[in-house]
């Protein structure tokens, strides 16, 4: 939205006309899949977030702070092996009631058994590992009651593929 703001303003230095109504109007109808897209499914709610660093974590955190209620958080999680994990899942592991930890098909998956490896002792006992997408999504429903929140994050891989899993493809929206 700031950038979009900022180039309207830029535009407008070239004789770029708008009306200030037509942006207030149209700025809550953009939509950006899988960046904080909240949804609900066969009586789940479902937030797919492509946090996978740390200004994206911070970014999520303040959302959930902030526009979302919940009772519980249930998080299906996938990163890259070559990404900052503790710079990541370290500081979202704490929201979570339940993680379950996911790898989606591509080469530079971590494993989940490594993502599960990489918290804190004390924080394990409420990780599960399951190594394939559908399957953890449906483990994530089994976690959750009525009133938790099914965040799926750390991974733009991850959230493309339950995306698509739980929606379909976004050209059919």
């Amino acid at each position: 939205a700031a950038l979009s703001l900022a180039v309207l303003e830029s535009l407008a230095g070239y004789g770029f006309k708008f009306k200030e109504r037509e942006v207030r109007e149209g700025l809550p109808m953009v939509s950006w899949p899988g960046r904080l897209e909240h949804f609900q499914k066969d009586g789940f709610d479902y937030l797919l977030d492509g946090a996978h660093n740390p200004a994206g974590i911070e970014a999520l955190q303040g959302a959930l702070e902030e526009d979302f209620s919940y009772d519980r958080l249930i998080c299906v999680w996938a990163s890259m092996n070559d990404k900052d994990i503790s710079g990541t899942l370290l500081r979202f592991v704490d929201k979570c009631a339940t993680m379950i930890f996911t790898r989606p098909e591509h080469e530079r998956s971590a494993l989940p058994e490594e993502l599960r490896q990489a918290l804190p002792e004390e924080d394990r006992a409420r990780a599960l590992c399951v190594e394939e997408v559908p399957a953890a999504l449906e483990a994530a429903q089994s976690s959750a009651e009525k009133g938790d929140l099914i965040c799926i994050a750390g991974s733009l891989y991850l959230v493309g593929y339950a995306r698509r899993f739980l929606l379909g493809d976004i050209v059919n929206q």
